[in-house]
């Protein structure tokens, strides 16, 4: 048996409606309002219904307690992410300690796709609390043996999310790339922004830059 979506009444929940239905073979378990039951179809047992009942749904429908698992694909309409990034730049960025990626009109970073974000002055602001995973790579032109590095910063909590990568600059006209795996644990209304840093404050150039977010858990 597959738990593919559900459908319960208002009734049944005493709260907002959820959708849930069980699919077998192209037949459905139905749930009849007149009588206030579920009904089977066309070869669910009653224990089989029992066992789909156990499924437990709050009265605001929107939590589930519980495992789910399905055997096939799991679809969302929806899911926080964001992505975006610069491209073909080339961007002189002096540095002092860990320094914002952006440029003198603070416009540096393009938004292609934005569900649960706002951006201003290349900040990024979490609209929704949540654990989000990601990555971003930085394409740059630095110092030969120039130590460079990068991080992800949450402006509103004053701390580092997760850790830092680091690469050596090659020289003029040779590129070299930062990347870095992301995991940020966020409030709602927290400000993010990209940051470099050299230890000795050497400039870097920006060539190209490419990032996603992805909401992961709350």
């Amino acid at each position: 048996m597959t738990l593919i979506t559900e459908n319960k009444d208002n009734d049944l929940l005493g709260g907002k409606p959820v959708r849930i239905t069980f699919f077998k073979d192209g037949e459905f378990l139905i749930y009849d309002k007149i009588k206030s039951l579920w009904k089977a179809v066309a070869g669910y047992t009653k224990s089989q219904i029992d066992a789909l009942l156990a499924l437990k749904v709050n009265k605001s429908g929107d939590t589930m307690t519980g495992d789910l698992h399905t055997s096939g694909y799991f679809r969302p309409d929806k899911i926080w992410h964001l992505y975006g990034g610069f491209q073909d730049e080339s961007e002189v960025l002096s540095m002092s300690g860990w320094t914002q990626i952006t440029n003198a009109t603070t416009n540096l970073l393009t938004i292609l796709e934005n569900d649960g974000f706002t951006i201003a002055h290349d900040i990024l602001t979490s609209v929704n609390g949540a654990d989000y995973s990601g990555h971003i790579t930085l394409t740059f032109i630095g110092n030969v043996s120039k130590d460079y590095h990068l991080r992800i910063y949450n402006l509103t909590q004053d701390t580092q999310m997760a850790y830092v990568v680091s690469a050596s600059g090659l020289g003029v006209g040779n590129y070299q790339c930062l990347s870095l795996p992301l995991y940020i644990e966020c409030d709602a209304g927290d400000q993010l922004q990209f940051e470099v840093m050299e230890d000795n404050d050497t400039a870097i150039t920006l060539v190209n830059c490419v990032f996603y977010i992805n909401y992961l858990h709350d």
